[in-house]
């Protein structure tokens, strides 16, 4: 008899111990979850545009039409995402200013006069947010013609100036001149043999003209470059830090972390690059 109420101790000992055991397992997993979303930081999704068009029949790989646009910012708006600022998004890793929930990130490249005509009323209308990242040289012909055709016209510094005063736009760094593959450089890409001398006068007077362009005209300095054919060179790197970027863009389809203290997590930021044939809401729902 006591032998059979000792054997029933122990196994309610051991049912005991197991059901303690598994209670610990989950709160563990619990908090083990809850700390793996907090280390691997914020989720935000960049989208990449660059020339808008009055209608779908001019669409293509770099062009999206007027009503493409305006149903991607109705998707963003309707589904809880936030569009946020380069600034916003510094000055949270810097500072850890808090972002909304769900942020997102416009970027619209080159500064196609089509992005102030086309894009910029359906800003205002959804009060969205996005960054234009200008080549500087030609905001600098099309100031001085003030020829505004929404198929190969650039904005001007007027047009900039109104679209940074809307607190909806902010105006960056795409280089000055360095747009082009016609001069035996691939955009801002160090050419093959060049001297680490020699790409660091050059891309520091290139892109240091613009910063200094948009000082004069818009009373700031950019902290986001944006890599011209998203072209990249690691020697590249440090140069950017000394003129006074915290942020630059790729064109590599990745999601990006932001964490608060991470300061280099905020270089070379991946991009989806929107096209004509894939959506906001098709990009957006493909990386969730």
């Amino acid at each position: 008899m006591f032998t059979i109420r000792l054997r029933t101790t122990i196994v309610y000992v051991l049912i005991f111990s197991v059901a303690i055991s598994a209670v610990y397992l989950v709160f563990a997993a619990g908090e083990s979850n809850e700390y793996k979303e907090e280390s691997d930081g914020i989720s935000l999704p960049v989208l990449m545009y660059h020339s808008i068009c009055s209608s779908s029949g001019k669409e293509g790989k770099f062009i999206v039409s007027e009503t493409g646009l305006e149903q991607d910012l109705k998707y963003i708006s309707e589904n809880g995402y936030t569009t946020v600022s380069a600034s916003q998004i510094i000055d949270f890793v810097y500072n850890g200013t808090p972002l909304p929930e769900k942020p997102i990130l416009l970027t619209f490249d080159d500064g196609y006069y089509n992005n102030y005509c086309y894009a910029f009323p359906l800003l205002k209308k959804y009060n969205a947010k996005a960054v234009i990242s200008i080549i500087g040289k030609y905001t600098d012909i099309y100031s001085e013609t003030v020829e505004e055709n929404p198929l190969y016209s650039h904005i001007t510094w007027d047009e900039a100036r109104e679209m940074c005063e809307s607190g909806l736009v902010e105006i960056e760094n795409h280089s000055y001149n360095s747009h082009t593959t016609d001069k035996g450089r691939n955009g801002t890409k160090k050419k093959k043999g060049e001297s680490e001398a020699a790409y660091a006068e050059y891309i520091s007077s290139d892109i240091g003209k613009l910063q200094e362009e948009i000082y004069a005209n818009l009373g700031y300095k950019p902290q986001l470059f944006a890599y011209p054919f998203g072209s990249v060179s690691e020697a590249s790197y440090d140069i950017l830090k000394q003129i006074g970027f915290k942020m630059t863009l790729s064109c590599e389809e990745k999601v990006n972390y932001l964490k608060i203290g991470d300061t280099d997590g905020i270089y070379m930021l991946g991009r989806y690059l929107r096209t004509n044939k894939r959506s906001a809401e098709r990009i957006l729902k493909n990386i969730k």
